[in-house]
């Protein structure tokens, strides 16, 4: 269902922290506006067979630890539909790249070797670009593409 942002009022969108429940959704907002990320495309290799798989399972493995982690997770939803998604880091809350042993085991099996390293690598130069450790960071972001430009 798609829906006209133009024909709608703003009171009807609604931004709230996301549950559990809306994680696959959100999933979902995130892999359709990174598909053709360009920073991404290279880290999962774009040109290589199953880089649809490995940016699905990179995506799913970063909400998964945005939420063991509990870092805040937000949603934008028109009525039910989920509009758009953004995640932050809190500072001085430990989520940082070198993250939980667990986490990097999961996007090695489910990005590879490689994509993980790159991905692990990407993180550490932005954290090391924060003017201050104490301020929160916007990790990912995205608005579904149906609705960006609106």
């Amino acid at each position: 269902m798609s829906v006209n942002l133009h024909s709608i009022s703003a009171e009807k969108i609604t931004a709230s922290y996301l549950s559990p429940d809306d994680l696959n959704a959100a999933a979902s907002v995130l892999y359709a506006a990174y598909h053709d990320d360009a920073v991404l495309s290279v880290i999962f290799d774009q040109a290589r067979e199953g880089f649809e798989s490995r940016l699905r399972q990179a995506l799913k493995q970063e909400l998964t630890a945005f939420w063991d982690c509990q870092q805040v997770i937000l949603g934008l939803y028109y009525e039910s539909r989920l509009l758009a998604v953004a995640c932050l880091c809190l500072p001085d809350a430990g989520f940082t790249p070198a993250r939980l042993w667990n986490w990097r085991f999961k996007m090695m099996l489910t990005a590879g070797l490689a994509g993980t390293r790159q991905f692990v690598d990407k993180e550490t130069q932005v954290f090391s670009a924060l003017p201050d450790p104490s301020c929160h960071m916007i990790s990912l972001i995205a608005v579904h593409p149906e609705y960006q430009h609106q």
